[in-house]
């Protein structure tokens, strides 16, 4: 009995150390079960970490600015947020009225102040702590900061040549505070003001003086008004008298003329009497600043007319070749007249000659005297040499350039730009020549002008005209 007690005992002692194991390996497996447990959740809050961090410190995708103006159009800041945020009013006692929510959709933001004693917004930027996970909130307020409160505001309008500047802005107006009784003439600020303009404030159109009294709130406009020849003046309002000299004795009546306004230019009526041609009208003596229908006048101006004898301008010519049409038509018009006085001088010449041969014939015949015994001279009149005929000269579209005066017989000789003859020309009459200086120009691509001049080789006298190149 003793030895199967010892076995039994044994038996049970084997039992034992299994159940033993068991617990040991159901103990390794809870612990292995919780050390899993623990990795899940340590990545689970690594992740967690790691996305919240993400949002509240690394950059985000989507930066977004909006932009805040005051209700007279200054940009007053520029606000910047990841996403989304908003903006809260404050009044004075940093109470929130209103709210503005942002995000990229959100336009620019407009705040009216409701005050005419609105100085400026102050702008602040604010965090709220969040949780780990998420996100600290940006936001921003404004809260509005006044002007010392007096008795009245007075407010200041421009027009549209002048503006204020705030924060190197343009603005139209601005407001200040008014002490009742004080020259208002104290408070009035300097606006800039457009180029060749001045101006001065009103109050109901009236120019502003310290005789103004204030007692309400009150908008005061700014009036421009042009001054180029900055004699404090209204241009607009001036009336300037214009003069005329016209070398002839004529006298013309003056003229009263508003700014930029344009003169009637008047013809003078005596010249063709005087053998005279007129030219321009000055603004100088010494005739060389021209006057035309387009000057505009903005101030007293005494006008000088430029008058020369037609003779002058008929001896003259290659000198100073005539450069007008109208003017070449008068001195055509002139020549005319004397080439007709001396066709009359050969015709009244023939017929005294005729008379003459008549009466000799008559008187041969009397005294029975053989005609072929006497000697007849027969002159020739070549009156024709003396006629002076006016050569006009065209480009090739028929435009005007020049004209010439020149006796009958002259020859004339068109060369080229480096002086080779081109053609030749014998005045017989009144002509015209055309100049193309695309044929005429061999050095240069431009034309500068017609030279005119006489020369002479051997015993042949003739006139020049030559292109002059730029």
């Amino acid at each position: 009995m003793g030895n199967q007690y010892l076995v039994f005992g044994s038996c049970k002692v084997t039992t034992r150390k299994g159940s033993e194991n068991d617990l040991k390996k159901r103990k390794s497996k809870k612990a292995l079960l919780i050390g899993i447990a623990i990795i899940v959740v340590s990545v689970v809050l690594l992740i967690g970490a790691f996305i919240g961090y993400n949002k509240v410190y690394l950059p985000s995708l989507k930066n977004v600015t909006v932009a805040v103006y005051k209700d007279n159009g200054v940009k007053i800041d520029q606000l910047a947020f990841k996403e989304k945020s908003y903006l809260q009013i404050l009044d004075e006692q940093d109470q929130v009225i209103e709210r503005i929510d942002l995000d990229e959709q959100t336009p620019d933001v407009t705040l009216d102040g409701h005050s005419p004693l609105l100085k400026d917004w102050e702008i602040k930027q604010k965090v709220q702590k969040n949780g780990l996970f998420e996100r600290d909130e940006v936001y921003y307020t404004a809260k509005p900061t006044y002007l010392e409160n007096k008795d009245f505001v007075l407010t200041f309008m421009t027009d549209e040549r002048s503006h204020f500047f705030e924060n190197e802005q343009q603005i139209s107006s601005l407001s200040k505070p008014y002490k009742a009784g004080e020259p208002v003439t104290h408070y009035l600020p300097e606006p800039t003001i457009d180029e060749d303009f001045k101006g001065y404030w009103t109050l109901n159109h009236e120019a502003v003086t310290d005789e103004i009294i204030i007692n309400e709130d009150t908008v005061l406009q700014f009036k421009t008004y042009q001054d180029k020849n900055d004699n404090w003046i209204d241009d607009f309002s001036e009336a300037f008298t214009v003069n005329f000299v016209t070398n002839t004795g004529e006298e013309i009546e003056n003229q009263v003329i508003g700014w930029e306004g344009t003169i009637g230019l008047p013809q003078l009526q005596t010249l063709k009497e005087e053998n005279k041609v007129f030219y321009d009208w000055y603004s100088d003596e010494q005739l060389t600043n021209v006057v035309t229908n387009e000057s505009k006048v903005t101030s007293d101006m005494t006008l000088f007319a430029k008058v020369k004898s037609i003779p002058e301008i008929i001896n003259t010519t290659i000198e100073h070749p005539i450069t007008r049409k109208d003017i070449a038509i008068e001195v055509q018009s002139v020549l005319h007249e004397q080439n007709s006085d001396i066709d009359k001088q050969f015709n009244t010449k023939v017929l005294e000659e005729e008379k003459e041969r008549k009466a000799l014939k008559a008187y041969n015949k009397a005294n029975n005297i053989l005609s072929e015994k006497v000697e007849q001279v027969t002159q020739l009149h070549n009156l024709g040499q003396k006629k002076l005929y006016l050569i006009t000269f065209l480009d090739p579209l028929n435009q005007y350039l020049y004209s010439i005066v020149a006796p009958y017989g002259q020859t004339i000789k068109v060369v080229y730009e480096d002086g080779q003859l081109f053609k030749e020309y014998a005045v017989r009459q009144d002509s015209t020549i055309i100049l193309d200086q695309e044929t005429l120009l061999t050095e240069s691509s431009d034309l500068d002008r017609y030279d005119f001049e006489y020369r002479q080789i051997n015993d042949s006298v003739f006139i020049k005209v030559q292109p002059v190149g730029k």
